[in-house]
């Protein structure tokens, strides 16, 4: 199965992963419009992506959920020792 992200998306995943948001600090710390985050963000929790929970006064705010987040740390990761290879250093096992 493929799944083709957009810039916005990518954009939001990487930010979820530093910590729960809700929409409209996405949208700020994103520069992005809140109609262009909200659809983002629709899309993302139909895919499984995203996570919606609310607080107790009722707001939304969007988690990744666990092995989402995981898989991502460990994508970073791959992408951080293709660099250090691509830059002739010495990978090391964490």
């Amino acid at each position: 199965m493929s799944i083709n992200l957009s810039k916005t998306d990518i954009e939001i995943l990487d930010l979820l992963r530093k910590g729960e948001k809700n929409i409209a600090d996405i949208a700020r710390e994103l520069g992005k419009g809140y109609s262009t985050v909200w659809k983002s963000l629709k899309r993302l929790e139909q895919l499984g992506l995203v996570k919606r929970k609310y607080t107790s006064d009722g707001r939304a705010i969007y988690i990744l959920p666990k092995e989402v987040k995981q898989k991502l740390e460990k994508m970073e990761k791959i992408e951080v020792d293709v660099h250090a290879i691509l830059v002739g250093k010495e990978v090391t096992e964490k």
